[in-house]
């Protein structure tokens, strides 16, 4: 197929928005055209950035990831209540602000970056305590960061026969039937093409941040990994 926006793909990113928007009373159609549905609007870059991505808000999961590392890379280690009070002085991790308080990003929640986190083997946890690794120390590395971040979601979290073209392929499956690729229908449509996936939480935060690394189309991802609460 084709690398990039096209009429088609504008469609289908638009239908959720307006079924949801009009409670079910406006299902728009496609007109079948072979001669302007299929022409390419914007081409998809074909390169993927090494760095990290100055466009990415420092509130999606993928910026609080780099915000953690930059936290960790300052010190021998640390405990989690420590890790903690040092997140919640950064902007990033603020959920909102009024005079009743300031709303931090959970302790649940940041205990599932942490779990993703030890599965890409960037930190370990002696006695409690949360180091970085060597991988996390490279990660850490702004010019490095999104280089680092898909090798490790490749190679430790994305469990065989599923790669990155796998779920290129399980995407736009689902996105030609105009179903809403949710962690959930992506797990039933990759059973369906007999390729196991596991929700697992480091898979969760994988698919969270996939769309802000630049691999998956911006256009389209926005529909299709849910957002992080208080953020994008």
């Amino acid at each position: 197929g084709k690398n990039g926006v096209t009429y088609e793909k504008l469609f289908q990113h638009s239908l959720s928005h307006v079924i949801g928007r009009s409670n079910g009373h406006q299902r728009p159609q496609l007109f079948k055209s072979p001669e302007f549905n299929s022409d390419l609007l914007i081409e998809a870059p074909v390169m993927v950035s090494d760095a990290y991505h100055q466009f990415a808000s420092d509130r999606t999961v993928y910026g609080r990831l780099f915000t953690l590392l930059s936290i960790l890379v300052n010190s021998e280690s640390v405990t989690f209540a420590k890790l903690q009070n040092s997140a919640q002085r950064e902007r990033s991790f603020m959920l909102s602000s009024s005079e009743e308080g300031d709303r931090f990003v959970s302790s649940e929640r940041l205990r599932e970056y942490l779990t993703f986190m030890r599965r890409v083997k960037w930190i370990i946890e002696p006695q409690n305590r949360i180091e970085l690794t060597s991988d996390g120390r490279n990660a850490a590395r702004r010019k490095f960061f999104n280089r680092e971040l898909l090798q490790a979601i490749n190679e430790h979290v994305l469990e065989d026969p599923l790669d990155f073209e796998k779920l290129d392929e399980i995407i736009l499956s689902l996105l030609s039937d105009f179903i809403p690729p949710t962690p959930i229908r992506i797990k039933e449509r990759a059973g369906m093409m007999g390729i196991p996936l596991n929700l697992n939480i480091a898979t969760r935060v994988a698919l969270q941040i996939l769309p802000t690394t630049g691999r998956f189309m911006k256009g389209a991802s926005d529909g299709i990994f849910p957002s992080e609460r208080g953020g994008h």
